[in-house]
């Protein structure tokens, strides 16, 4: 159903062990860091853009029954 779950878990998994890590090494120049974040985003945006496109689109003409009043 969602070909971008595999990755967001992987780059999900890969940013918390790289956080836990951080927090006893700086994290400033690590690139990899800014890469897993990118990913993790891009997948949320891609489960926002699913989910809008599997919601019924109403026609321009449709009110509510308590706007209808």
């Amino acid at each position: 159903d969602r070909p971008w779950q595999p990755y967001l878990l992987c780059a999900y998994v890969a940013f918390i062990g790289n956080i836990g890590l951080g927090t006893f090494i700086d994290i400033d120049h690590w690139r990899h860091m800014y890469l897993l974040l990118g990913l993790i985003w891009g997948a949320i945006a891609l489960e926002y853009r699913h989910k809008r496109l599997l919601q019924p689109v109403l026609p321009a003409s449709f009110k509510p029954a308590i706007a209808a009043r």
